[in-house]
């Protein structure tokens, strides 16, 4: 064989060279997801590049035929190998993805046709050289088989391109740019093949194909080296969904499923070809109680107790879905199995309820026994020993405030605790509520005022619960105000039409104890009855509806508000 190194044969040993490089950056880096595909892609280019060059490299005619054969290793796998990597990088399995070594078939097919076309000439009918030259290229007229392969590399050239360009879409912007290289890269050979089929080529006989995959390698490199395409595979969602420990379910506009992931259809006990299409209402028939909820709750969070053998509670969570351009498409329901939450919860409020139980009678009858043993020994007693009876009757008492706050505490937390809510006055519930404080304060010569201005509205409120939590924030200012100061008691409207009622003492005396966390849930090492009392007011007050808070910009004395709808 004779080589004479002409032009076109040293630009596609370069873009052959190219390539290569490409194929060993790849192969250096096949532990990535993705490499395995694209280093068969890169190989098919290298493959039909080399040959490509020793056809128009070599003199002999029937060396140009033989090398022209060998371009079809290259040529018929090109776009089964360009689809599959646009699949890894999609990651959305199917049918054709998981049997890849069928789409071979055709390719493999193609080759053996190459290479025996001398018998059928299915592929080359007819081939002649462009002029009476000895080193002049060849023109190869176009059978049934080459047609058959021009097809079917279009096809997956096309849906290749197709899954890049979805996965583009819904990409971040990094990985955009990773899609415009690939597309590109996937564009450009193809027209330069499109240019040989049809013609057009203004060289006759010139294969401007693997020119075109020279550019694309150029490209391909410029993605893998600066954007790190290998190295930077977009994450698939639906295996993110798939692999949640949560049930995931997806509604249309009209209520019905549109797609489940596997812990959605477990937690249903359906398989998917059952649920998808149907109403989400009928698909849960067998949890009426979910139902009947689900039917009024469009967004938002609510916790259900179920009658299932294996779940007892579910935490359900719907929020909107949107399309690219904000208009609501359907809702996701997010499944939560909190059954063993619930289970440990129960079993605290079991225990809760059977040490208050335990602690409150003894207290209540020793409480009892103080008062019977001081009524009879009043005369009988000196001053010093009626005190001790009477800080022992105190103790006691503040004890029965602890345990009854932290019993209602876990009774408000949990819901338990319904409102009796009753129209009722302001005015006379804060009189009501400092009557039985009137003695403490009297003792430590504090003034109690309440201002509460004429003709206020009954607000629609749990009476005991409120006083309870007036008397709360009173009792913690009594205990903690300096003698002669001023406690006040007052209420007034809001902007929004809310009432805010305050206790405000005149002092600074309880700014140290308060702060932004006065009134979350005491931790352990600080139980005590005005922190577990505090924390009574807050759920109090929310059971309601309302808030409560510190005014730290309050600047004379402390200000403690709470708002009631």
């Amino acid at each position: 064989m004779t080589l004479q190194f002409n032009t076109f044969a040293l630009i596609y040993f370069a873009a052959t060279i190219l390539a290569g490089v490409i194929l060993v950056y790849t192969l250096r880096h096949r532990q990535v997801k993705g490499a395995f595909f694209f280093a068969f892609l890169v190989a098919s280019v290298v493959i039909w590049a080399l040959f490509q060059a020793l056809e128009y490299a070599i003199v002999e005619t029937t060396a140009k035929i033989l090398f022209a054969k060998f371009q079809y290793l290259g040529i018929s796998t090109v776009g089964t190998t360009w689809y599959l990597f646009a699949f890894s990088y999609h990651r959305k399995e199917n049918w054709l993805s998981k049997n890849y070594l069928f789409l071979l078939v055709i390719p493999v097919l193609t080759i053996v046709a190459a290479f025996t076309n001398d018998v059928h000439g299915l592929l080359w009918p007819k081939i002649e050289p462009i002029s009476s030259n000895p080193d002049s290229n060849l023109i190869y007229s176009h059978g049934p088989a080459f047609w058959i392969i021009f097809i079917y590399n279009y096809i997956f050239l096309v849906l290749g391109t197709v899954l890049i360009i979805r996965t583009a879409v819904s990409s971040k912007e990094i990985y955009r740019w990773q899609m415009v290289g690939l597309i590109s890269s996937a564009i450009i050979p193809w027209v330069g093949n499109l240019v040989y089929v049809s013609g057009l080529s203004p060289i006759p006989g010139l294969d401007l194909t693997p020119l075109g995959f020279t550019v694309s390698a150029l490209i391909t490199a410029w993605s893998i080296f600066f954007l790190r395409l290998l190295d930077l595979l977009p994450v698939a969602y639906d295996q993110v969904v798939a692999n949640l420990t949560d049930g995931v379910i997806v509604l249309d506009i009209h209520h019905r499923i549109a797609d489940a992931n596997p812990q959605a259809r477990q937690l249903i006990g359906e398989k998917a070809e059952y649920i998808v299409g149907r109403n989400i209402l009928d698909v849960l028939q067998f949890w009426p109680d979910l139902v009947n909820k689900l039917q009024n709750f469009d967004t938002g969070q609510l916790e259900i107790a179920v009658d299932n053998e294996k779940i007892s509670d579910l935490d359900i969570r719907i929020s909107p879905l949107l399309d690219n351009r904000d208009n609501r498409v359907g809702r996701i329901v997010i499944f939560r199995d909190i059954s063993q939450q619930k289970k440990l919860e129960r079993m605290r409020q079991e225990l809760t309820q059977s040490i208050v139980n335990d602690l409150r009678n003894p207290l209540t009858s020793m409480s009892l026994n103080l008062d019977t043993l001081r009524r009879q020994t009043l005369t009988l007693l000196p001053k010093n020993q009626l005190e001790v009876i009477d800080l022992s009757q105190s103790s006691i008492q503040q004890m029965l405030e602890l345990t009854s706050s932290l019993l209602d505490i876990y009774h408000l937390q949990s819901g338990e605790l319904s409102l009796d809510l009753k129209k009722t006055s302001l005015q006379n519930l804060a009189e009501d509520s400092i009557r039985p404080l009137s003695a403490l304060a009297n003792k430590k010569r504090l003034l109690l005022q309440v201002d509460i201005p004429e003709g206020m509205q009954p607000v629609k409120i749990d009476s005991n619960l409120i006083r309870r939590v007036l008397q709360n924030l009173l009792g913690n200012s009594i205990k903690l105000s300096k003698e002669g100061r001023v406690i006040r008691l007052h209420a007034r409207y809001a902007t929004n039409g809310e009432t805010i009622v305050s206790v405000i003492d005149a002092g600074n005396d309880l700014g140290p104890a308060l702060t932004g966390n006065t009134f979350q849930k005491p931790i352990s090492g600080q139980l005590n009855s005005s922190g577990l009392g505090l924390t009574f007011c807050r759920l109090a007050v929310e059971a309601h509806g309302g808030r409560i808070w510190v005014d730290e910009n309050y600047e004379n004395g402390t200000k403690i508000s709470f708002t009631l709808p």
